[in-house]
């Protein structure tokens, strides 16, 4: 025994008996000491935590409350960009009037052509830079 131990007797049911050393054999592979010293520490530090979980709700409310103001934020985001694609529609309807079955499908495989290759992110400026440049050469022929 080392010097930081003490010596101490109790009594066991035979059924708590049996459960230590069902673990203590089979699972965990230590001393009868070691086990109930583990058992004990375990123990009292699930009971420190009762007495924490006060803190530990407030925490999760915290945490649920963040959840949801992020989830508000991009609800927020998400219609104020379809309320700009609405709004693109519109502006390209108009011009749709004029636009043969095949351009609408060419023009459709372009956007999605670059949207994959700038990761989701396609801004209307390079569509308009792309789109005059195209319309010079047209006109240069």
């Amino acid at each position: 025994m080392t010097e930081n131990t003490k010596k101490c007797s109790f009594y066991l049911t035979n059924e708590a008996d049996a459960l230590i050393e069902s673990h203590r054999e089979g699972v965990v592979k230590c001393t009868r000491s070691e086990f109930v010293e583990s058992a004990i520490r375990d123990y009292c530090e699930r009971l420190d935590g009762a007495r924490d979980d006060l803190s530990g709700r407030a925490l999760l409310k915290e945490v649920k409350s963040a959840i949801k103001d992020g989830e508000n934020h991009v609800a927020h985001c998400v219609f104020k960009l379809a309320g700009e694609m609405g709004l693109l529609s519109y502006y390209v309807g108009a011009n749709l009037l004029y636009m043969t079955d095949q351009e609408i499908k060419v023009y459709r495989r372009k956007a999605f052509d670059n949207i994959r290759k700038e990761k989701g992110y396609y801004p209307l400026e390079k569509i308009v830079d792309e789109e005059r440049r195209v319309s010079e050469e047209t006109e240069e022929e």
